[in-house]
């Protein structure tokens, strides 16, 4: 378990990194690649970031999961239901925005994407804060 522990630490980390990055500087500068060249940069971003993010998104949930099995408990249940949160908002809000994007250049459609990031944004800051806290 000490192993799901460190591995559950690292990827929260990393995620949390990353989702900054791309809330203040990725996803807004969609805004400024060429009309002709969106639907080329959107299926670039969506196969490059997937490699990035998708290992460790796993990694979070399934050492989340193992770690609320051998710690059942409040904490542990809240640490679980907030990355379940994630998950959800990245699958129903944020992938389905992507998806439309990979068909054309929308600035109301970025600006959603931009928006309803912060969801994850401030999720995965709680999860810094909450780890932190209550986990070191």
């Amino acid at each position: 378990m000490d192993l799901a522990f460190k591995l559950h630490i690292i990827s929260t980390c990393a995620l949390i990194g990353l989702i900054w990055i791309v809330q203040i500087v990725h996803y807004p500068s969609f805004y400024f690649v060429e009309d002709k060249r969106f639907v080329e940069f959107e299926s670039f971003h969506k196969k490059s970031i997937t490699t990035i993010v998708l290992p460790l998104m796993v990694t979070e949930l399934v050492t989340g999961l193992v770690l609320l099995y051998f710690n059942r408990g409040v904490i542990h249940g809240i640490n679980s239901l907030s990355i379940i949160l994630i998950w959800l908002s990245t699958f129903f809000i944020s992938v389905p925005l992507h998806d439309k994007l990979s068909q054309t250049k929308s600035r109301e459609d970025i600006s959603n994407l931009v928006s309803t990031n912060w969801i994850r944004t401030v999720l995965w800051s709680f999860r810094g804060v909450f780890i932190y806290h209550y986990f070191l």
